[in-house]
C-alpha cells in the first residue's frame, strides 16, 4: 500500500501525452477566440467609422440647407423692404397731386416723407 502512495517517476518528470494534446487544444481554442474577437473589433471599428462618415455627412448637408434657408429669409426681407419704400415713396409724392389738404393730412404727409427718408437712410 506504500507503493501506491508514492508517485511514479514518470508524473514527476513532466505532463503525460494526454495533458500535452488538452493543453494544446486549450491554446487553440484561445488562439481561436482570441482571432474572433480580433475580428469582432475591426467589424464593428468599421461599422463606428462609417456611422461617423454618415454623421459628418449629414452635419454638413444641413449646414448648408441651413445657410441657403438664412440666403432666402434675408434676400425675401429686402424684397419685403424694398417694396415697403416703393409704397412709401409713392404716397410722399401724392401731396403734389392733392392740393389743399388739411393739417391732419399735412402732418400724416410729414409723417410719411421721414418714414420714407429713414427707410432710404438705411439704404445707403
Amino acid at each position: 500500500s506504500e507503493a501506491k502512495e508514492q508517485p511514479t517517476a514518470a508524473a514527476t518528470t513532466g505532463p503525460s501525452a494526454e495533458e500535452e494534446v488538452q493543453e494544446e487544444s486549450a491554446l487553440d481554442m484561445l488562439k481561436k477566440e482570441l482571432d474572433e474577437a480580433e475580428d469582432k473589433l475591426k467589424k464593428e471599428k468599421h461599422e463606428l467609422l462609417l456611422a461617423l462618415a454618415e454623421f459628418e455627412n449629414n452635419k454638413k448637408k444641413n449646414l448648408t440647407e441651413r445657410d441657403g434657408r438664412r440666403r432666402n429669409a434675408m434676400v425675401n426681407c429686402a424684397r419685403k423692404m424694398v417694396e415697403v419704400y416703393s409704397e412709401f415713396d409713392a404716397m410722399a409724392h401724392s401731396e403734389d397731386k392733392v392740393d389743399g389738404l388739411s393739417d391732419a393730412s399735412k402732418a400724416l404727409q410729414e409723417g410719411i416723407n421721414l418714414t420714407r427718408d429713414l427707410y432710404r437712410a438705411t439704404f445707403e
